[in-house]
C-alpha cells in the first residue's frame, strides 16, 4: 500500500464521520417536524403512491425512518439507505 492510498483511505473515512455526524445532528430536529411526523399526512402518502404487499420500498436519504416505518406496514419490504 503506498502513502497515496493511505491518504484516500483516510480521506474517505473522514468524509465518512463528517456525513454521519451531520445526518445525527438533523435526525431529531427533522423527526419533530409537524409535516413529516403527522399520521394524517404519511397516511395520505402511502395512499397516494399506492403500495400494496407484493412492492418492495427503498426509502432513501430516509432520516430518522418515519415515512419509511409507515410504508412498512403495507409493502413486502421496506429498505431504508
Amino acid at each position: 500500500m503506498s502513502a497515496s492510498d493511505s491518504d484516500s483511505d483516510s480521506d474517505s473515512s473522514l468524509h465518512n464521520n463528517s456525513i454521519i455526524s451531520q445526518f445525527t445532528k438533523q435526525a431529531i430536529p427533522y423527526s419533530k417536524r409537524h409535516n413529516i411526523s403527522n399520521e394524517n399526512e404519511l397516511k395520505q402518502l402511502v395512499e397516494l403512491i399506492n403500495v400494496n404487499r407484493n412492492d418492495i420500498v427503498l426509502d432513501l436519504a430516509c432520516g430518522p425512518g418515519i415515512v419509511s416505518s409507515a410504508f412498512a406496514q403495507f409493502c413486502k419490504s421496506c429498505d431504508r439507505n
